[in-house]
């Protein structure tokens, strides 16, 4: 596939929709090739830009008479310009952004942040309050941490505008700020004092071990510098876009999705002042345990920018608490772009429309999921790798997944969590479980990205566990006590092993000392125990279309389930009888398919008497869950049932004539 300029300039996803031809011919779905929806209508506040109003510390004041002022929310940005603020006795800011060379090294086990701030273009999601975002220079400045804080996404007004129920920038709730912003978690880390900032995998303690107890406490990052990128935008930190909801509405809002904007600007000043670290740790988290924000994933998105621009680093990718699970009404949601992800540019653009974080067709926020991110990275930068930690019912995850569609429990068998569901009978259950769409997702990465992903899992509902002292060295089990497995170890064992690539292409994952990990063996130690269990063909090899039987369930309740008949059921499985199949036991309900060069979802279903919606509706959460339709690869595996009235051969011949007698007695069908 030719470049689209010359190699010595191709930077970040220019290269991955280089690689991925399938994606060329995708047909407008959203994924960037279309028309775009409308520029905001606003809200009736003026046009102009007004100043951004500078917190001195106390208040919001006027930032050139320091006089109290404020503004409510903007249709148009506020303005601002680049400072650098921190904390002595007071808050001191001068103008411009300080570079590392500028500010002082932080003492020994201690924390000293500056606050940066951009300036215009960057704005908070009300388009009324400055962004800014923070950095200590560390002991050791060839090793960065760059903290992704989420503050939770939104997508409608209720969502993004509402103080009751906003999910943008809810963090800057807990003080008295109404609008979002960076808020007081953040600016107080800038203080010795308070915690924020400062405990959990940014504490200034070294890591030692009590020499009665034997336990381990402190952290092994201690003397690495920080980048803290907080998000008050609602967009993962991806978008590029004032998009107004409820236009018209008492409850209208225009939100300023400038998300990737901000993020960017603090990326590149990262990559301008280490340009020497050779360990980059990409973390996505909340500010600190007790925060209810989600969409800490977005950091990934930046994986590949950041790995184009520091190819030497070794780059790791951690996510905390945000699993990026959603339920089916997020593509719903996410349609229009109203984050504007498909135009948000990368830092340093060559006056190239290329130059876009998600080139089109490569990449879309409603129809392709993180998963399919990961692949796509580790296709294209093979020393890339991601880390998943979570619990295994974070409430806040739990509720987006609902909030989007997705329910509790859908399901009593197969990875479901069963307690208290009794689904009807010939009603197919798990499509829209939490516990079932968690367990699928980590199993598939786990399946498709063995050198390039590690799980940690814990049970119960703690969340951003990293940003904690106590759950930084916890057992996946809840208890303090494993020999392998506590959660520090694990990110420290990821982020100091490499992807590396030998001569002849082959790859390889080795730890810190060059011993070879896989994934599989990772999870052993840091999944709790059946956390990840009860998913048929959950492992590497075996059957991936099975299903076990309910209580009362035989072949002929099954069959409605999957829109076929206890015939064809009856043929996949074998037995002497139909009746033989018994509560408990596994089945296979569909033929197993391995997509073949040049194969389309289009042309399997054609192929074989059936619809794309079909398809994707019978490998909806199950093992080979088919996300986006028009990202099938070479090799896949994908379950189906054929309509035999309407099944071709290889030659594109009717396995059966509409004439035959077994066609017309079946009403056309088979």
């Amino acid at each position: 596939v030719a470049m689209a300029r010359p190699p010595s300039r191709v930077a970040l996803l220019v290269v991955l929709v280089a690689g991925l031809a399938y994606a060329q011919d995708m047909p407008d779905m959203g994924d960037g090739m279309g028309d775009m929806p409308p520029p905001p209508v606003g809200c009736g506040w003026p046009k102009e830009a007004s100043a951004c109003p500078m917190w001195d510390g106390l208040k919001y004041v006027h930032p050139e008479t320091h006089m109290p002022y404020d503004i409510s929310q903007q249709d148009v940005p506020c303005t601002s310009q680049a400072a650098t603020c921190r904390f002595t006795s007071t808050l001191e800011c001068e103008p411009g952004m300080k570079t590392l060379a500028a500010m002082d090294t932080a003492p020994v086990n201690q924390k000293l942040y500056y606050q940066l701030k951009p300036g215009s273009p960057t704005v908070c999601g009300h388009g009324n309050r400055e962004f800014s975002f923070f950095a200590h220079k560390g002991q050791d400045t060839s090793k960065v941490i760059v903290v992704f804080a989420s503050g939770g996404m939104c997508w409608d007004a209720e969502s993004c505008g509402d103080p009751m129920f906003r999910s943008m920038a809810i963090d800057a709730l807990q003080g008295s700020e109404l609008a979002p912003a960076v808020g007081s978690v953040f600016t107080n880390a800038m203080r010795l004092t308070p915690a924020n900032l400062k405990t959990g995998i940014l504490s200034p303690q070294p890591l030692v071990q009590d020499s009665v107890t034997g336990m381990w406490s402190g952290n092994g990052f201690a003397d690495w510098s920080v980048v803290v990128i907080p998000d008050c935008t609602g967009d993962q930190g991806v978008g590029s876009r004032s998009y107004t909801y409820d236009a018209g509405l008492p409850t209208c809002i225009t939100a300023h999705h400038h998300g990737g904007v901000n993020t960017g600007h603090a990326i590149h000043w990262m990559l301008q002042n280490f340009m020497g670290a050779q360990q980059v740790l990409l973390v996505g988290t909340g500010p600190n345990s007790d925060s209810m924000a989600n969409g800490g994933h977005g950091i990934a998105y930046w994986s590949t920018y950041i790995k184009s621009k520091a190819p030497n680093a070794n780059i790791r990718t951690v996510i905390d608490s945000s699993l990026a699970l959603v339920g089916p009404g997020w593509k719903d949601a996410m349609m229009m772009d109203t984050w504007g992800t498909k135009m948000t540019k990368v830092p340093d653009p060559a006056e190239d429309e290329e130059d876009l974080l998600f080139p089109p067709g490569s990449f879309d926020m409603a129809h392709d999921d993180l998963s399919y991110f990961y692949e796509l990275a580790a296709a294209h930068f093979p020393t890339l790798a991601f880390m998943d930690v979570s619990s295994t019912d974070d409430p806040v995850q739990k509720k987006t997944f609902m909030t989007t569609g997705g329910l509790d429990r859908d399901c009593c068998l197969d990875g479901c969590d069963c307690e208290g569901v009794v689904l009807p009978r010939g009603v197919r259950g798990g499509r829209l479980d939490w516990t079932k769409t968690r367990k699928v997702a980590m199993l598939r990465r786990l399946r498709r990205q063995q050198l390039h992903y590690r799980p940690w899992l814990a049970t119960g509902t703690r969340r951003f566990l990293l940003m904690d002292a106590t759950n930084f060295h916890m057992c996946p089990d809840g208890s303090m006590t494993c020999e392998d497995g506590k959660l520090h170890d694990a990110v420290w064992a990821f982020a100091t092993s490499r992807n590396t690539v030998a001569q002849d292409g082959t790859l390889d994952a080795v730890n810190s000392a060059g011993v070879a990990v896989r994934s599989i063996q990772f999870m052993e130690d840091n999944v709790c125990s059946m956390c990840l269990g009860g998913v048929l063909d959950g492992e590497a090899v075996g059957d991936k279309c099975q299903a076990t039987m309910g209580e009362g369930e035989n072949l002929f309740s099954a069959a409605a389930k999957y829109k076929t008949d206890w015939m064809a059921l009856w043929s996949l499985n074998g037995d002497a009888s139909p009746d033989a199949l018994g509560t408990g036991t596994s089945y296979r309900f569909a033929h197993e398919y391995i997509v073949q060069q040049g194969d389309t979802l289009e042309s399997i279903a054609a192929r074989f008497g059936t619809t794309v919606e079909a398809l994707v509706e019978l490998n909806y959460n199950i093992i080979t869950h088919i996300n986006n339709p028009f990202r099938l690869h070479h090799g896949d595996r994908i379950c189906l049932v054929p309509n035999f009235a309407t099944h071709k051969d290889r030659m594109g011949n009717p396995v059966c004539s509409p004439s035959d007698p077994r066609v017309q007695a079946a009403g056309g069908t088979i």
